[in-house]
């Protein structure tokens, strides 16, 4: 008989998904939120699958997760940088903001985008998915990598619908992160490094 303390609760072991695999999916917001990032702001949204036979799919990936070192994270999010003015360097991040607004008001008839993200939840986005390559320290002083999937754009969730959005090349390691590979066998590992910053579900 094994020595025990009668206070030791036993849970069925969860089992762990893969990532959301690469591709178009149609989206449903369920939150969406500003917060400040460096100088500026940018703007959050947790979305899960509502349509095929991944519904629901971010939801369970989040259920299965053991925690652990980084704890249980939703990897439903899409960050988005606000662009404070017209100057050229915020170019890009209007390229952005101009790209959730069609993604919305493309998908949801009637919607016009007004910068109030408190409207945002409950709205329909298509989000197309691609594979990212990761590299984190493994706290020997060298490196483990390996590929999960993120969220790249938002797109016409119609258009999702009828097979019309062309897959994401994947996002590879910098130049400068594969320099830190250089010299030695990194090992891959399945753990994906996680980028999400909010744990709360939804916001």
């Amino acid at each position: 008989m094994i020595n025990h303390s009668s206070k030791i609760q036993l849970t069925r072991p969860t089992n762990r998904l893969d990532p959301v695999p690469a591709g178009a999916y149609v989206a449903g917001i369920i939150g969406a939120k500003v917060e400040a990032a460096g100088s500026g702001q940018r703007l959050i949204l947790q979305v899960e699958i509502i349509e095929g036979e991944l519904t629901g799919y971010y939801k369970k990936l989040y259920d299965s997760q053991s925690g652990g070192q980084y704890a249980a994270r939703y990897k439903g999010t899409y960050s988005i940088p606000i662009p404070e003015d017209d100057s050229p360097e915020n170019n890009w991040k209007a390229r952005k903001i101009s790209e959730l607004k069609y993604a919305l008001e493309d998908s949801n008839p009637g919607y016009t985008w007004d910068w109030d993200e408190t409207k945002l939840k409950g709205k329909t986005v298509g989000i197309n998915v691609r594979e990212r390559d990761w590299i984190m320290e493994d706290g020997e002083g060298g490196y483990r990598t390996g590929t999960t999937t993120e969220i790249g754009a938002l797109v016409d969730a119609n258009k999702v619908r009828d097979g019309k959005i062309r897959p994401m090349k994947k996002r590879e390691l910098s130049e400068a992160d594969r320099e830190k590979l250089e010299g030695q066998a990194a090992e891959p590992v399945s753990e994906p490094q996680p980028i999400v910053v909010d744990t709360e579900l939804p916001f």
